[in-house]
């Protein structure tokens, strides 16, 4: 039996004796002083229990002694191009402001003039205002990657930088270069020319459980080895939206308190290593709302490594357009789970070259399973370029594998979708038709395409059918199809998708009937011959 246990048991003894005694009508005083050994003995098990107490305390104090002398504050300033671009936005915003309260107190004025000038200034303002976003914010955090120098961040705390200046705990401090940057996971590794120096090692982020205790290390506002702590709260948090295009994402929670400053710092574990990088706050107001999001050292590390190495991040891919398959439409596909579907193809790309198909769904590779399309970016881009990944996908409610020689990541990958031609449907021979399922969600690509798709769901409701989303080549004008009409039977088979109207055709004979609605409701019927 513990100490704690006993205290706990005498207390309840002496309880019972204090009431026994009162019943059995003994003197008040001699009651009294035994209710005050009661009372007395209470107060020693509290201190026994704050004893307990005092010993998590004491582990996040020696925590904190561990980490804090590997953390670094980083000042940035923006470079000279944005602060001259930020002067002259301002001097013509104030020409504007006089300009347009003297037309506005001239009996003369026009409206149109006012209205001219208003329109600038406005334009003026927003300029101003999206260049402002751009600027460093002034400080950040970082943590000591090794002894050579090296220091982890976050890209948005140096990018834009002019001069990066790095304060050790010990008051050093030193001129920065940036050594490369990772915007697609808001990493970035810069480096002083100093020794001595007190490197925070990295711990297993796979390891790290909701509910865990950690500390965050940092410099909010300015303020350099503030620490804060709470626990993790959350795991895998993919459907964040940060106000950056972060390809990756696959944040730790936590509520450890975070505010502007601590990004790039350390998220600590209670054995004083580094599990992740503070990255960002979900925050209406830009402060700490108890909710904080935190890069993995799982990524942190392989991030750093390459930029070390070569400067740069090198990652595979498959250079595919790509849509989440939800509950609702995984049970459409047969499917118990979420999924991956192949919502766009581009010629020449690794998967297109694989054999890849619209609407194939994509369930693992290399037989890790992918629910949502982080997982899937994220286990692609552990593949090493020119090494061949197996992917598992189901085609038309059937399951196969398809080898994919994994390729390297474009730098700019929205230029390479821009740029290359895409393929949005799928050909069943001999239809000169490119076709895409209405449903599970028909869905584009590009912005005005998803709003065509946004009228089409409108138009065509809850129907069922094989939507026609291009035309390929004369044949198809000749027959006078058009894009956007949905085929809902074939020789008077109903069809719900590719796979059903794939099957209708196989088993046509000579000639094949489709049964056509128009975006107007008008039902027509075209022959088409094999």
């Amino acid at each position: 039996m513990s100490g704690k246990q006993s205290n706990r048991l005498a207390v309840l003894f002496g309880v019972l004796i204090v009431m026994g005694l009162a019943a059995a009508g003994v003197p008040g005083y001699v009651v009294s002083r035994v209710a005050f050994a009661v009372e007395q003995g209470k107060i020693e098990a509290n201190r026994q229990e704050i004893a307990g107490a005092q010993e998590l305390s004491n582990a996040f104090r020696m925590v904190a002694r561990a980490a804090r002398p590997g953390v670094v504050q980083i000042n940035v300033s923006p470079s000279a191009k944005d602060r001259e671009d930020d002067q002259r936005l301002a001097k013509r915003e104030e020409e504007l402001r006089r300009q347009v309260g003297e037309l506005a107190r001239s009996a003369e004025s026009d409206k149109d003039s006012v209205e001219e000038l208003m329109r600038e200034f406005a334009a003026i303002r927003t300029e101003r205002a999206q260049l402002r976003m751009r600027l460093p914010r002034g400080n950040g955090s970082g943590s000591v990657y090794d002894r050579e120098g090296y220091i982890l961040t976050n890209n948005h705390v140096v990018e834009q930088h002019d001069k990066i200046r790095v304060r050790l705990q010990d008051g050093r401090e030193y001129s920065a270069e940036l050594v490369g940057a990772d915007p697609k996971s808001d990493l970035a590794l810069i480096r002083i020319p100093a020794d001595d120096l007190h490197v925070l090692p990295l711990g297993d982020s796979d390891a790290a459980e909701v509910g865990d205790f950690v500390l965050a290390i940092g410099a909010p506002f300015g303020l350099s080895q503030s620490v804060t702590h709470g626990i993790i709260s959350a795991k895998g948090r993919t459907d964040v939206t940060l106000g950056r295009d972060l390809m990756y994402r696959d944040f730790l929670q936590t509520d450890a308190a975070i505010n502007p400053g601590n990004s790039g710092g350390p998220l600590v574990n209670l054995r004083g290593e580094a599990i992740g990088v503070n990255v960002a706050i979900a925050s209406e107001d830009g402060f700490n709302a108890g909710v904080a999001f935190v890069i993995p050292s799982k990524l942190a590390r392989k991030v750093a490594d390459q930029l070390r190495k070569t400067g740069e991040v090198t990652r595979g891919w498959l250079g595919v357009s790509l849509r989440e398959v939800g509950a609702a439409d995984a049970k459409l596909l047969g499917l118990d789970r979420t999924a991956v579907m192949v919502n766009v193809m581009y010629e020449d790309s690794p998967a297109f070259k694989a054999g890849f198909l619209c609407e194939d769904v994509i369930l693992s590779v290399n037989d890790d399973t992918v629910g949502t399309i982080p997982q899937l970016q994220a286990t692609i881009a552990e593949v090493s370029p020119g090494e061949t990944a197996k992917v598992e996908i189901q085609r038309d409610g059937t399951k196969m594998t398809l080898a994919v020689v994994v390729e390297k990541q474009p730098r700019d990958i929205n230029a390479f979708t821009r740029n290359a031609p895409a393929i949005h449907g799928r050909v069943i021979d001999p239809l000169p038709l490119e076709l895409r399922s209405l449903r599970p969600g028909f869905l584009s690509a590009d912005v005005d395409e998803d709003r065509r798709a946004a009228m089409i769901a409108k138009t065509y409701g809850e129907s069922d059918g094989v939507l026609i989303v291009g035309l390929k080549g004369k044949t198809a004008e000749s027959y006078a199809f058009e894009p956007y009409q949905l085929v809902v039977a074939v020789n008077d088979v109903p069809v719900k998708s590719l796979a059903d109207l794939t099957r209708a055709v196989a088993a046509s004979p000579n000639r094949i009937r489709l049964q056509l609605v128009d975006e107007s409701g008008e039902r027509r019927t075209i022959e088409f011959a094999r």
